[in-house]
């Protein structure tokens, strides 16, 4: 299917830590109802030395699943996410804590340590 996509993106990286967001808009071209239009944004906040919070979102309006298999789907396909469902938006979000520890020199030293990071969610 031909289509038309434009997309933006910011990032900024700060002592304090880095945001970033980015914005995406898909069109096809024979058929201009069906489209896709998705936001982003992610945040990594220091709070304190070796200690940082992550935020991530995102949103899509989705107008574009062509590819769906027509008819319905059973129960059990469903439950089991076997058969992909028609749907006008997605939506995702997350948030966590890391906290990095050692020399910045670890991953050299002792390639095991891997930078030394420890992620909790």
């Amino acid at each position: 299917m031909p289509s038309h996509t434009l997309g933006m993106s910011l990032g900024l990286r700060q002592p304090w830590g880095s945001v970033g967001s980015s914005a995406n808009f898909t069109q096809h071209l024979n058929h201009r109802d069906r489209l896709r239009a998705s936001i982003y944004g992610n945040a990594d906040v220091r709070l304190f030395k070796g200690f940082s919070m992550y935020m991530y979102a995102s949103y899509s309006k989705i107008k574009d699943q062509i590819a769906l298999r027509k008819g319905t789907s059973t129960p059990e396909e469903i439950l089991l996410r076997l058969t992909q469902q028609a749907t006008n938006y997605s939506y995702n979000y997350s948030i966590g804590f890391s906290y990095s520890f050692g020399s910045i020199f670890t991953s050299i030293v002792n390639p095991r340590f891997n930078g030394g990071n420890v992620f909790f969610f």
